[in-house]
């Protein structure tokens, strides 16, 4: 349905209809616990519109209820189709106060993502560089003593699940590349499952925090999906949102294209998940291993600090 509103958005008789690519997704997250055997309404709106981007904010909604229990927000890009260079598209046009409000925001998570490009993981600034040699220092006891360490917490790598699949014609999108809500599920799947084991009991979902597609996937690709915990917290937790009273456990899964024939993968996408963990008090801290998991791991801080976790 995003994707219909960007195309009437951008849509103009008489003129070209452009390319839109989804380029990210940058929070779904569910409020409550839906009711479903009640009717639901989905509804979506332009929020914010640059030069060849735009974004949209998504509701789903019980029947005549005003409050919304899932939400969600996509960014869109528009590409000419004969030269795949970016493609001016319509301006928004802010007529009510609610617009203007949605507009404030989406430029609001504009800045944050501008933010969140600047944490990757080389350019972290001397304090973050400072976590991230303080996190693996921490983690020396598992590496090299792992007999004699806390039994509360775990190598990120032994967290680590994944999976295989190759890429279907049914699941393709109208351009034949494989649709992103298709890799999206198969990601929370494995996200999913990888809470479960770690926890030891069913979690429960919290929000998608942020997807990146990086590359397509075409049909006949080989996929494979690698799942990790990144990094817990529990309640008292310096690091714990408030508003939060059970433990979470927070997870990225990487989408990788395999090509065997040049022996080479390349990451289709980046998939980031939070899972509460409600019939448990605490779950176990989470260690790096190596210098690239643990930038991962404060990047990934940064980057839920910044947008208000």
């Amino acid at each position: 349905m995003a994707g219909n509103i960007a195309f009437k958005h951008c849509r103009a008789d008489g003129y070209e209809t452009p390319l839109l690519v989804t380029v990210s997704v940058d929070r779904i997250s569910a409020n409550d616990r839906p009711v479903i055997s009640k009717n639901m309404e989905m509804s979506g709106v332009v929020t914010r519109v640059g030069r060849s981007s735009l974004d949209i904010g998504m509701e789903i909604r019980i029947k005549d209820n005003n409050e919304p229990w899932l939400k969600a927000n996509f960014t869109f890009v528009a590409r000419n189709p004969k030269n795949n260079e970016a493609f001016k598209i319509n301006p928004l046009k802010l007529e009510t106060d609610e617009q203007r409000k949605l507009f404030e925001e989406g430029e609001k998570r504009s800045l944050v993502k501008k933010k969140l490009r600047a944490t990757h993981p080389f350019q972290l600034d001397p304090n973050k560089h400072q976590k991230v040699q303080q996190l693996l220092e921490k983690a020396q006891t598992q590496v090299r003593l792992a007999s004699l360490a806390d039994s509360n917490s775990v190598l990120m790598e032994t967290t680590k699940i994944g999976n295989v699949l190759t890429c279907q014609p049914q699941h393709q999108n109208i351009y034949g590349r494989i649709f992103g809500g298709f890799l999206l599920r198969r990601a929370f799947e494995i996200a999913f499952s990888g809470a479960y084991m770690f926890i030891g009991t069913k979690p429960d979902f919290v929000e998608v925090d942020e997807v990146v597609f990086r590359h397509p996937v075409d049909v006949g690709d080989l996929l494979i999906f690698e799942s990790k915990v990144l990094y817990t917290s529990n309640p008292n937790d310096e690091q714990h949102p408030r508003n939060h009273l059970h433990p979470l456990v927070h997870i990225e899964v990487i989408a990788l294209i395999a090509k065997p024939e040049t022996v080479s993968t390349k990451i289709s996408n980046t998939f980031n998940f939070t899972f509460s963990a409600p019939n448990t008090k605490r779950v176990k801290s989470v260690l790096p291993g190596n210098l690239d998991e643990a930038t991962r791991m404060v990047s990934r801080m940064i980057a839920d600090e910044l947008q208000g976790h």
